[in-house]
């Protein structure tokens, strides 16, 4: 709210209108503002001041991913360095896929520049849940039978262990 003296004048400029002044309005950088008043004798005259509209910082929240559920925490690194993090599975400056779950996840990056103007930046992280993995029903077998033939699903894993040779037993 933009207040003139004496009261009853007219505000000008970028970003007025009326008795506002909108900073998105105008945009960044110095503006000034014209104050203009006519008294009852009908003498005008006017008055300026100006008015500094800071640029919100360009922030950045990175990119990450895509990640298992079961992978270690991962640094976040938000840029300019100094804001704060947050969302499902944020703790600190770290996420953790286990605590968000399976799915994609929306990181906020907020960050506040030395003039105090705030803006924020999000990045999605994709958390993939483990396969479902079956490693067959076999046996029981006697020690001396004939190697069998193991069968997973999906196909495409290795099977390992005492005996197993390939994709044999």
């Amino acid at each position: 709210t933009l207040i003139g003296s004496p009261t009853g004048g007219t505000f000008s400029g970028p970003g007025v209108s009326g008795g506002s002044f909108e900073p998105a309005t105008a945009g960044g950088g110095t503006h000034t503002i014209t104050y203009e008043y006519t008294d009852t004798n009908g003498c005008t005259n006017s008055s300026t001041t100006e008015i500094e509209v800071n640029p919100l910082p360009v922030v950045d929240a990175g990119t990450y991913g895509p990640l298992c559920i079961d992978a270690m925490a991962i640094t976040l690194i938000g840029s300019p360095t100094g804001g704060t993090f947050s969302g499902p599975g944020v703790s600190g400056g770290s996420f953790e896929p286990a605590t968000a779950g399976a799915g994609t996840h929306t990181i906020t990056y907020e960050y506040t520049d030395t003039n105090g103007c705030t803006t924020s930046s999000t990045t999605d992280i994709e958390v993939n849940p483990l396969p479902v993995l079956d490693a067959g029903t076999y046996g029981p077998l006697c020690i001396d039978a004939m190697a069998i033939t193991l069968t997973g699903s999906p196909t495409g894993g290795t099977f390992s262990g005492p005996g197993v040779s390939g994709g044999s037993f």
